[in-house]
């Protein structure tokens, strides 16, 4: 006989004994952490000793290793909470399920506590019940629950902001070590038993609900699904029949859709599920009753079966249209559970989790940042930031662990030579639609098609002048090997960057190499190269000579800035071609000490900007001479504080120490070299239509990058989002002489797992996913620029000219002729 429990939280109640009154109506009675995978279910279990009309005044936190409060971290949702009842939170279903025969009534990370950390409950912004101390790390006290449980006392609590450590029963750590289940545990945890004051709250009891036979009533599963973003039977027991379209065993369930015949005629419903169920999987296309529990998984509509019949007979499924971009999220939340298929050419937008968990992100076209296309703020951007969120959709390999062994994308299995680059294209896609981690996902019941719509080139493609500039971010290229010691930067005492060890550093150099050795630029700008001077045995002296053991002795040579050049541990670089270019006169370096200033002091600030180098290069075959600047902005990483950072258009963190940088760099750059054609490169960390670079535009710069490769010019991608941060501007003077410009995309397309590391990466991997080439040797792509730096013609005057009018005029035809021959453009 199964009773019915009159609690919105479907949980079971207890007969409790009557009267007294609390100070806080709502008391935690225990803490769990049993041994199943991942070490869960991790939980706490609390008692309403009095009715609350919404719940959601109330929340919990948790304190990690001794480290002080958190904070509210999760609030529970506005709903009535019924005396005398029990209400479960965990990190996570599916284990809470198996471990105590039931599921928890709400799940968040916030609980995953260890045996070490304390729990506060907090009511109307103030700590109400607390266990353990949260400025103590529990290991070794007589409150640790390691691998096991802790229980409040009858007649105790709540105890506010002071734990009452003898108001608890404890287990003793590694009580719940290797048991199953709860019930099989040496030490149960003593589930429900807290025995403070409340009323039995029991309904009348109703029959159990049976699975029943084939063909008979059953529930829809248009009806479980709703046509909302949750169920409205969450929590109850519903019986459905339908097609089996998926069994995933990483997963532990199946999908099911239902028959053709007891569809609904309501679009916003959809008429698949997913089933959760730790046995046998049913066959595909067979047909199955299931018993189980309607849940919300991290939002995502479920049944946690019990019981699922035999083959109640076969059925084929029509699979749904599958179509990009969605009209708005309800209509990807109307498929979610179903089967779907795509004759539409999909474009991978995003790559960078596909070896970690064998996933793609996958759009209509590429996806653009919308400041890097529209002014910030602007409808326009606001309009393609939201355009954005609706084209996408992930290609899942169904296979849940971290870091596979096996990625099954491209066609084939992702490797080192056979890569799935973003602008890549995917065709008859078949699958059901799942929705984890905060994301709708395709898992292929096919395999889907693959083309190399975007495939690598070998060399840049760029029309040639007498002269190429180039910039890259080397990503961290230090010579001082990571290894957990703060040895690197100007003075040795701060933490290194880039290669973990000697191994990662040798591929690390092999595929940098590579690319600069491919680019062949005749000055080239670097970012991100450890700042430990320029001499022997710095990084940069270590680059180029792995460079010129490629390209012959001397080819290169490096820009002396001195020692070092500011304090961070990375700086920016210049080397060169002695046998083309020269350099004119010293290097200049722009730092806080010679910024130009206004009310609020200098304008370029060195703690935040890398300094910036500028120098003078003149052309050995004529003497021409061309300013190159090479640039590293503050990230948008991490906070420059109120009104420095863009909060509310989309630039992000430092705004405005970027902005006022470059305003800095115009005028020391006008200053130092007022009439000669100057290029500034480097890493800008501005998106095209922001602030800093519009800075430098109202200075007189062109956006190279734009005058060239247009609106969808692109060096970076960030969340499957293309623009670039690596810039070449040019003063008038400069963009005269500029012949082309380009950016070679051998890393911002690329996966990130086929890069130098060796980090969550199996021995086959670190194989299987290297190559000793430039693709994915950084983050940025190379941005290349070409000019013709020509000597002025100098007329000579020939009295015999003014005679001979005709011979005169040829002989100008045919210089006029050659000197064009000479500016044409040479494809490289």
């Amino acid at each position: 006989m199964k009773f019915s429990l009159s609690t919105l939280f479907s949980v079971s109640l207890v007969a409790l004994s009557t009267s007294a009154a609390y100070s806080s109506d709502i008391i935690i009675t225990g803490v769990a952490d049993a041994t199943l995978s991942g070490g869960t279910p991790k939980a706490v279990e609390l008692y309403v000793a009095n009715d609350i009309a919404d719940l959601s005044v109330c929340g919990l936190g948790s304190a990690n290793n001794g480290g002080g409060t958190d904070g509210q971290e999760f609030t529970f949702p506005a709903v009535a909470a019924s005396e005398g009842s029990y209400i479960y939170i965990a990190t996570e279903e599916d284990n809470f399920m198996t471990f105590f025969g039931f599921a928890p009534d709400y799940t968040d990370g916030s609980m995953g506590v260890n045996g070490d950390d304390a729990v506060e409950l907090f009511c109307n912004d103030a700590v109400v019940d607390t266990f353990g101390d949260i400025n103590v790390d529990g290991s070794g006290t007589a409150w640790e629950y390691l691998d096991g449980w802790a229980y409040r006392k009858a007649d105790t609590g709540p105890d506010g902001t002071n734990f009452v450590e003898t108001n608890w029963e404890y287990s003793g750590a590694d009580a719940l070590d290797g048991a199953s289940t709860n019930a099989t545990s040496n030490s149960p945890f003593p589930l429900k038993s807290y025995t403070g004051e409340g009323d039995i709250v029991v309904d009348d009891p109703v029959d159990a609900l049976e699975i029943g036979t084939c063909a008979a009533d059953a529930t829809l599963i248009s009806a479980v699904q709703g046509s909302g973003d949750a169920s409205e039977l969450n929590g109850d027991d519903v019986v459905v029949e339908a097609i089996v379209t998926a069994s995933v065993d990483s997963l532990t369930g199946f999908f099911l859709q239902e028959e053709s015949a007891d569809m609904d005629s309501d679009s916003a419903t959809s008429e698949g599920i997913f089933v959760y169920y730790n046995d046998t999987l049913p066959e595909v296309g067979t047909v199955v009753r299931v018993l189980g529990t309607v849940s919300e998984y991290y939002n995502k509509t479920q049944i946690s079966a019990s019981e699922v019949s035999a083959s109640c007979g076969t059925e084929t499924v029509v699979a749904a249209e599958l179509t990009l971009p969605f009209t708005s999220m309800d209509e990807a939340e109307a498929i979610e559970g179903m089967l779907v298929s795509s004759t539409q050419e999909l474009v991978v937008t995003d790559n960078y989790t596909l070896g970690r968990f064998g996933e793609a992100t996958l759009s209509s076209t590429r996806l653009y940042t919308p400041t890097n296309i529209h002014t910030p703020g602007s409808d326009e951007a606001i309009a393609l930031e939201a355009a954005n969120q609706l084209d996408r959709i992930l290609l899942d390999d169904a296979n849940s662990a971290q870091n596979p062994d096996v990625v099954p994308y491209p066609t084939g299995n992702l490797s080192a030579s056979n890569t799935l680059r973003s602008g890549d294209t995917v065709s008859t896609l078949t699958g059901v639609v799942d929705y984890n981690f905060s994301e709708y996902r395709v898992i292929p019941t096919s395999a889907p098609t693959f083309a190399a719509s975007n495939a690598r080139t070998s060399e840049p493609d760029l029309d040639l002048g007498n002269v190429k500039v180039a910039s890259l971010n080397v990503l961290n290229y230090f010579n001082g090997i990571d290894n957990g010691d703060a040895t690197c930067g100007p003075a040795s005492d701060q933490d290194c960057r880039g290669a973990d060890s000697e191994l990662e550093f040798e591929r690390q150099k092999a595929k940098t190499v590579a690319a600069i050795v491919a680019m062949d630029a005749d000055i080239l700008g670097l970012m991100e190269i450890e700042n430990n001077g320029f001499g022997d045995g710095s990084a940069i002296d270590d680059l180029v000579d792995g460079i010129n053991a490629v390209m012959g002795d001397g080819t290169y040579s490096i820009v002396d800035a001195g020692a070092s050049v500011g304090t961070d541990a990375i700086t920016v670089a210049l080397i060169y071609k002695s046998g083309v270019v020269s350099p004119q006169g010293d290097v200049a370096i722009l730092t806080s000490d010679n910024s130009s200033t206004d009310d609020d002091g200098a304008l370029f600030d060195d703690s935040r900007n890398r300094p910036a180098l500028v120098q003078a290069f003149s052309l050995l075959e004529n003497d021409e001479t061309l300013a190159v600047s090479v640039n590293h902005f503050k990230s948008k990483g991490s906070s420059c504080g109120e009104g420095d950072d863009d909060t509310s258009t989309g630039q992000g963190n430092c705004n405005l120490t970027r902005t006022r940088a470059a305003t800095a760099l115009a005028t020391f750059i006008g200053d130092a070299f007022p009439d000669m054609p100057t290029l500034i490169l480097g890493d800008l960390n501005a998106y095209a239509k922001e602030d800093p670079i519009a800075a430098l535009e109202e200075a007189g710069y062109t956006n190279l990058v734009n005058e060239f490769g247009g609106a969808q010019a692109y060096s970076y991608s960030f969340d499957g989002q293309l623009g670039y941060l690596d810039h070449a501007l040019g003063n008038a003077a400069a963009l005269a002489k500029t012949v082309d410009v380009s950016e070679w995309h051998i890393n911002a397309d690329e996966p990130i797992a086929l890069d130098y590391n060796t980090d969550f990466k199996s021995d086959s991997q670190i194989t299987a996913y290297y190559a000793a080439d430039a693709y994915r040797m950084s983050d940025h792509d190379p941005v290349l620029v070409s000019l013709q730096l020509d000597a002025p013609v100098v007329e000579e005057e020939d009295e015999a000219e003014e005679d001979d009018n005709d011979s005169g005029g040829s002989l100008g035809f045919i210089w006029l002729a050659l000197l064009g021959l000479v500016a044409m453009r040479r494809k490289s």
